[in-house]
């Protein structure tokens, strides 16, 4: 399996590493490209299978070329407040290529800047109320809780 990771948020940082860490006790041979933007910068991952890009702000470019010159199997795309910082044109490429997309909510009822028209495919969720808030607003996705 070979994923990519699109983070520009620490909290959706923190939750992805877990999951990859898990990932890899399940498939050890899984492989994770990381793109990491904004806040995430610094992050040091400790993984094996990996292979990490830094950068303030990717563009629009740089994301569709990622997609272009590899074969993933799924894209993560990390959930971020402040500003969209590539998350929908990303979601709404990989599913264009159908590759599976999924997010991790890192704040209860906070979906970024996610909307009706662009979800991801899977949303992992930790609380009930945010559980029933996404089944209500995104009927096009699979909340998890």
């Amino acid at each position: 399996m070979k994923s990519l990771i699109y983070v520009s948020n620490i909290g959706s940082f923190l939750y992805v590493v877990e999951v990859c860490k898990w990932f890899l006790k399940k498939e050890p041979n899984s492989e994770f490209v990381f793109l990491l933007s904004n806040d995430c910068l610094d992050q040091k991952i400790h993984l094996k299978n990996v292979k990490i890009s830094r950068k303030l702000e990717y563009s629009l470019n740089d994301i569709e070329n990622v997609l272009k010159n590899n074969f993933f199997n799924n894209v993560y795309i990390g959930i971020s407040s402040l500003k969209d910082y590539g998350e929908k044109y990303l979601c709404l490429l990989a599913k264009k290529h159908n590759i599976k997309t999924w997010t991790i909510q890192d704040y209860p009822k906070s979906f970024g800047f996610f909307n009706s028209k662009c979800i991801p495919d899977i949303v992992i969720l930790f609380d009930k109320n945010s559980f029933s808030d996404c089944k209500n607003r995104f009927i096009n996705t699979s909340p998890i809780l």
